[in-house]
């Protein structure tokens, strides 16, 4: 049958019955099949164990990694509502800057055509002024405008209208227009 060393070789000299025998050595059989697969068994436990530990570990990186995604998605909408909230502090900013300009603009073109324009205007008709001079009233609204307004009104327009002087030349021909046309 099996050969065995220790005990069961001393055994076989001895008559002992042989139930006794078989007893004795299918328990012999199962300690040393036991302390035999101990070491396997001790390797798989330790297997099993790292792959619950590599598991556990993928989890924890898998919820740190969805944590962060899902602080940076806040962060963006944050980012994203500040701008919004931003772009319309700086909408409201710049039609305060366009509703400044033109009512300085209506002001004093109406106030320049109240009091010189008008009589230039027919001077130049009659051909007693020079045209030059009429042309020398949008400068002198140009510049009337360009001091009473806000430096911060003025850097609003330029950034987002290209150019103050273009600007405020149209609107100061558009006034004109305006003004001339309820006379």
């Amino acid at each position: 049958m099996y050969r065995t060393h220790g005990l069961f070789t001393h055994l076989r000299f001895i008559n002992v019955l042989t139930p006794v025998k078989i007893a004795l050595r299918t328990k012999f059989l199962m300690l040393f099949l036991f302390f035999e697969f101990e070491k396997e068994a001790k390797v798989l436990e330790m297997i099993f164990e790292q792959t619950i530990l590599g598991l556990a570990l993928a989890a924890v990186s898998v919820l740190a990694f969805y944590g962060a995604k899902a602080i940076d998605n806040i962060a963006k909408k944050a980012k994203l509502e500040a701008k919004v909230i931003e772009d319309e502090q700086q909408r409201g900013l710049l039609l305060d800057a366009i509703t400044d300009l033109e009512f300085l603009a209506e002001k004093t073109v109406t106030n320049i055509e109240q009091t010189t324009a008008k009589a230039l205007r027919e001077a130049v008709k009659d051909g007693l002024k020079n045209r030059s001079e009429l042309e020398q009233l949008a400068k002198v609204a140009f510049n009337e405008v360009a001091e009473a307004l806000k430096p911060q009104s003025r850097v609003l327009i330029e950034k987002h209208f290209g150019s103050f002087s273009k600007y405020l030349s149209k609107t100061i021909e558009a006034m004109v227009f305006k003004v001339k046309s309820k006379s």
